[in-house]
């Protein structure tokens, strides 16, 4: 596990697809509020407006604060340099419920910073395994940040804990597996 220090490392899970989703999507507000507390921000990137992203990092003096790969990368390799993974909505219906990015970061035994629109939110409010942005604002994000960087030894062994558990790739086939064989046993049919 990376330890914590004076700064925490968020990889931002989720980029935008067309302009006006750098605010919805939590962007604009991720650099607005980087530039007041001790952040580094890790972008992965999927090539769209990746010119844009870099003049709004410029424009606000964060360039040797945030890290853009806008390219394929080894998730996993990231996760490595990272001590939590946020994704950011306005909306709930402007990203899946259960983001990938969540998803592979409690996996790989990493908090989760999220909004509270998106519906994971109530798993890891009841996990206690990251932190909950109640508002779409800046304070509230704030606010969730200082709560994580607080907590983040204990935020971390659940994450470590039910992220595996809940997440990992070979439990989520072996219960994949169990629904198959019940599916076949309700059917009639014998199951292999």
């Amino acid at each position: 596990p990376l330890p914590l220090r004076d700064e925490l490392v968020l990889l931002v899970g989720s980029a935008p697809w067309i302009r006006r989703q750098f605010r919805t999507k939590g962007v604009d507000l991720l650099l607005d509020v980087a530039a007041t507390l001790p952040l580094r921000l890790v972008f992965l990137w999927r090539g769209f407006l990746c010119s844009e992203l870099k003049r709004r990092v410029a424009r606000r003096g964060l360039t040797s604060r945030v890290e853009i790969i806008n390219e394929a990368a080894d998730v996993n390799q990231v996760l490595a340099g990272v001590h939590a993974t946020v994704v950011l909505a306005e909306t709930e219906n402007l990203v899946k419920a259960y983001p990938h990015s969540l998803m592979e970061s409690l996996a790989a035994g990493k908090p989760v910073l999220l909004s509270a629109r998106i519906p994971m939110a109530d798993y890891v409010v009841e996990a206690q395994c990251g932190e909950v942005v109640a508002q779409f604002t800046p304070e509230s994000l704030k606010l969730a940040i200082r709560r994580l960087m607080d907590q983040y030894g204990a935020c971390q062994t659940k994450a470590l804990a039910r992220g595996h558990a809940d997440f990992a790739l070979a439990p989520m086939l072996a219960a994949y597996g169990e629904v198959y064989k019940e599916a076949l046993g309700a059917s009639g049919r014998k199951t292999p």
